[in-house]
């Protein structure tokens, strides 16, 4: 039997309980783990993607597992974004299977129709346990991102680039005068990425969440650093966007995206090697850089590799109608 219940992140006895088995959910495996104080901010309101995760235990009151679902507000109304795990040694117990059913019904109540999940899989190995837990649910594959490490420190090739673009480089939160253009770039990574077929729309950023996430960021402890491509008549051509979280080993290469008609002139190379000379203290003493690609993405994965990044596993995205 699993007993669930809805975490609270202002109750400290329980939250501990939860990190504590969700860090063993995943200790020892490819699946990058949140610090304590990441996913404790994480649980606390957010307007834009409310997160609600479900702690299991058993009938004695052990943990034996956990889960978690993301509703967005403002764009993709349709879908929820869910996650389950389960600690060593109890797996195979149904644990998983009612934490899931439990994600479900909160994302069916909410009016959502799909349901996206991720399934990480080691490079020699195409159909792990979590990909066939998912299959036997009725997730249907969608498609699939590379996931590549960069080991610090690196050597870096000499910096490129068309000299007519400028780069500038911003620790933490960006400029009042950059901030409208930055939150259009935000807005068209859906949809200037390569996507699956389930139909995702771009998602909706102005300067109000821009400056929600950066506030966020900071009460996670998370330190950023981006860097951006000014075009020769003033405007915002790209951007990339480094995070390195207080209390973790690595360090996690997010969005980068260079506009349709500016692309060609070496600028995804360009920032993210401006971006990693502009961090450089804050990246000292970390294991690696850690980053996510699609896999049909042959650009950005042929920019991190010049860089040394190399493939360290696969995941996939699954989707389910509800």
């Amino acid at each position: 039997m699993t007993r669930l219940e809805t975490v609270d992140p202002s109750d400290d006895r329980q939250y501990a309980e939860f990190y504590a088995a969700y860090a063993a959910a995943y200790a020892g495996t490819l699946v990058p783990l949140w610090t304590a104080r990441e996913k404790r901010v994480h649980l606390q309101p957010d307007p834009y993607e409310p997160y609600t995760a479900l702690f299991a235990r058993d009938d004695d009151g052990r943990p034996v597992g956990g889960g978690s679902v993301t509703l967005p507000q403002r764009d993709n109304r349709e879908f929820a974004y869910a996650e389950v795990w389960t600690v060593p040694g109890r797996r195979r117990e149904g644990h998983a299977t009612a934490v899931l059913d439990a994600l479900e019904d909160i994302a069916r109540r909410a009016g959502r129709s799909t349901v996206f999940m991720e399934a990480t899989s080691p490079l020699d190995d195409d159909h792990p346990a979590p990909v066939a837990f998912l299959e036997k649910r009725g997730y249907i594959f969608d498609m699939r991102d590379a996931v590549r490490e960069l080991p610090l420190p690196a050597e870096l090739p000499a910096p490129s680039g068309d000299p007519a673009y400028r780069l500038e480089s911003w620790h933490g939160r960006v400029p009042d005068d950059r901030l409208e253009q930055y939150a259009a770039l935000r807005r068209l990574i859906v949809s200037e990425a390569p996507q699956g077929d389930a139909g995702l729309e771009d998602q909706f950023w102005d300067a109000e969440r821009v400056r929600s996430e950066q506030d966020r960021r900071e009460r996670q402890g998370r330190d950023f650093w981006i860097t951006v491509a000014v075009a020769p008549d003033g405007t915002l051509a790209g951007h990339t966007d480094l995070v390195l979280p207080e209390g973790s080993a690595d360090a996690f290469q997010w969005d980068t995206l260079v506009l349709r008609e500016h692309r060609g002139h070496g600028l995804g190379l360009a920032m993210k090697l401006a971006n990693m000379h502009a961090a450089a203290d804050d990246l000292a003493g970390r294991r690696a850089i850690i980053t996510y690609n699609a896999a049909a993405n042959r650009h950005m994965i042929a920019v991190n590799e010049a860089m040394g990044y190399r493939q360290v596993a696969w995941v996939g995205e699954y989707v389910k109608k509800i």
